[in-house]
This record gives C-alpha cells, sequence and structure tokens, in this order.
C-alpha cells in the first residue's frame, strides 16, 4: 500500500478474545525481505479482534476485521472501517456479517471470521 509493505497481525495478553488486538507492522523496502520491519502500533478497532485485512476501493481504504463481544449471541463478527493510512483507523465500524445461520453456528459457536475480498474483472 502506497509503496510500501505491511503485515497485519493479531496478539493479546495473554487474556483471551478479550485482550486481541490487531497489529500493523510497515517495511519501506522494495523488497520485503530486506529493509526494517518498524511496528506502527495497534489499531484502534472499537472492539477486540482478529483476522484484519485490507480492501482499496477506488482511492480509498478500508479495514475488515472479525470482532468479538457480543456474547451470547455470537462470538465474532465481520466488521469494516475506513482508513485515514495503513495504520489508522477513521470513524465507526459497520457490522457487515453476524454469523445467523446454522451453517454458522457450529460446535456451540456462532463465528463469523476471515474476511476476504474478491474482485471481479479487475
Amino acid at each position: 500500500m502506497n509503496g510500501k509493505w505491511y503485515i497485519y497481525y493479531t496478539a493479546n495478553d495473554g487474556g483471551g478474545d478479550d485482550s486481541r488486538r490487531i497489529c500493523v507492522l510497515e517495511n519501506e523496502s522494495p523488497n520485503p525481505m530486506d529493509g526494517d520491519w518498524v511496528w506502527k502500533g495497534a489499531l484502534g478497532t472499537p472492539v477486540p479482534g482478529l483476522d484484519g485485512t485490507v480492501l482499496k476501493w477506488g482511492a480509498r481504504f478500508y479495514f475488515l476485521y472479525a470482532g468479538y463481544g457480543h456474547f451470547p449471541d455470537y462470538g465474532s463478527a465481520i466488521y469494516i472501517m475506513r482508513m485515514s493510512n495503513p495504520y489508522t483507523l477513521t470513524g465507526d465500524h459497520v457490522l457487515l456479517t453476524a454469523p445467523t445461520f446454522s451453517w454458522e453456528k457450529q460446535g456451540g459457536m456462532a463465528i463469523n471470521e476471515g474476511p476476504i475480498m474478491l474482485h471481479r474483472n479487475g
């Protein structure tokens, strides 16, 4: 993004779902195997989350993630937020999907995770 490499990863302090944060590493090198990876911080998601990914739509970037915190209805749902840069979120998060179908509620867990975008015809 913007000529740099970014890695979005999930970390916690050992406290489980409630302490999960999505963090960002940045590398300015043209080759991601070279250069230094710099920690840019944890993203300011309104709820703990994981599985962060970025969508570019036109000239704007959006961040999608699996957010936690709606127990007992469900364990996680997919949210989207605008990005002001690759490591800063802006505005409110918007719920895209929540587990409502029986196939999303297997083994006593109601979970939507792992957002991914597919672009058809470019």
